[in-house]
């Protein structure tokens, strides 16, 4: 897939689930580098937002919105993945005052190429959210191709009204 990121072109290595795909099973790890399956078979669906790095601007923002967001949508599970440390993560979240999501941190070689969202010439993965049903299957997914902007918000929430 194709990503910008300040007008740079650049390619994920491999494709990243699409609508009606079965989300792959993928592991990323919480705050006590426990890991965690995802999808989860939690009965909710879940907003799973992949971003590069927690500490950017963008990143930053987009998670601050989710976190906001997720007191509207108690059906719905919120995550956000990073490949940032769990010690990076844990005090961003505490600096943020994040707290309705569960942010995790991938280990970057394997949760990327899973999810075909590695960009070796950034060293990042792309930005990208997915909505998945009850069933682990995908029903909305937005890759943000200009890796330093931020998702269709509108979009992607009047998704989980559905």
């Amino acid at each position: 897939m194709k990503v910008t990121r300040h007008g740079n072109e650049m390619d994920t290595v491999g494709e990243a689930p699409k609508v009606g795909d079965i989300f792959p099973t993928v592991i990323a790890y919480d705050e006590d580098d426990q890991a965690v399956t995802l999808p989860k078979n939690t009965g909710k669906k879940l907003l799973l937002s992949v971003v590069p790095s927690i500490n950017t601007r963008v990143c930053s923002i987009e998670t601050k919105r989710f976190n906001m967001e997720a007191d509207n949508f108690k059906e719905v599970e919120f995550i956000t993945v990073s490949d940032d440390s769990k010690e990076d993560q844990k005090n961003w979240c505490a600096a943020e005052g994040v707290t309705n999501l569960q942010l995790l941190h991938a280990d970057k070689g394997d949760f990327a190429e899973i999810t075909g969202l590695d960009v070796p010439e950034f060293g990042h993965m792309a930005r990208m959210v997915f909505i998945l049903d009850e069933t682990g299957r995908v029903v909305y997914e937005e890759l943000v191709t200009e890796i330093s902007s931020e998702p269709d918000y509108a979009k992607l929430l009047n998704e989980l009204k559905k």
